[in-house]
């Protein structure tokens, strides 16, 4: 029992870690100011297409190369929450085997089948995740930025 309560820990541990950084590493705005920017565009563009318009399609053509340094900007903001995950879940593998030792398993009754950490990781944060991005990671981003702006 105590196993399962430690690795529920690890899992929220990591969750939580990784909706605070998101918050504090990525700059939301811009990452929504670029989509809007880019969406925008394509909608005038496949208007173009759709309307058979030449002028306002070459208008979006001579914009394109704008949208495409936009996109890289873009990809690159997502690259950093891929970073981020990744660095975090490597992190929380290693905590875990620490912790819990190699031949760490569950056995859950309604399945009847042990399971190890990264089955229990992917049952516990299919819940965890997106609580914690939402509510406690929101609520923990509020209080540092109060924090920053006293500094």
């Amino acid at each position: 029992m105590l196993a399962i309560l430690e690795a529920t820990a690890i899992v929220i541990l990591i969750a939580l870690s990784n909706a605070v950084l998101q918050r504090l590493v990525l700059n939301v705005r811009k990452i929504e100011r670029l989509s809007q920017e880019i969406h925008r565009w394509q909608e005038i563009r496949e208007e173009s297409i759709r309307k058979k318009d030449k002028k306002l399609f070459l208008k979006t053509e001579r914009e394109k190369r704008r949208i495409k340094k936009l996109k890289a900007e873009l990809d690159k903001e997502k690259a950093k929450n891929y970073a981020i995950s990744i660095a975090l879940w490597f992190a929380g593998l290693k905590l875990a085997e620490m912790i819990l030792g190699k031949g760490f398993s569950i056995y859950l009754p309604p399945l009847g089948i042990p399971i190890g950490f990264i089955g229990w990781y992917i049952i516990v944060s299919l819940w965890m995740f997106p609580l914690s991005s939402r509510v406690i990671a929101g609520r923990v981003y509020a209080m540092l930025s109060t924090v920053r702006g006293w500094m």
